[in-house]
């Protein structure tokens, strides 16, 4: 019986190989790479991409928020109303995120 599990689970190894040799990176060729966080001045958002919805008045955006406190730039996947990238609110409150995750206080540690 032992001899059996282990021949198939031998094979399961094996069968299942070749689908995580094909799967695609998550950090490969991601967008934020593509951003060159040397040139843009902090407190800088960066729109990557920004798709319409079905749904009348919503918008999928992701965009960058570039700050050397966030070890160069954060990733932002929202989904709403279309933002402002330009609004005072919206940049204070990614500073702030930045502040947090940088200083470990986001879990009240």
């Amino acid at each position: 019986m032992y001899t059996k599990s282990l021949v198939f689970g031998i094979a399961m190894l094996i069968s299942f190989l070749p689908a995580r040799s094909y799967a695609q990176s998550g950090t490969a060729g991601s967008p934020v790479e593509e951003i060159n966080t040397s040139d843009i001045p902090n407190g800088s958002i960066v729109v990557i991409s920004k798709e319409e919805s079905d749904n009348p008045g919503y918008a999928h955006t992701k965009y960058a928020f570039v700050d050397q406190a966030c070890a160069g730039a954060r990733v932002v996947d929202y989904y709403g109303p279309p933002v402002d990238l330009n609004d005072k609110d919206l940049q204070q409150v990614e500073q702030r995120m930045c502040t947090e995750v940088a200083m470990d206080t986001r879990n009240g540690d």
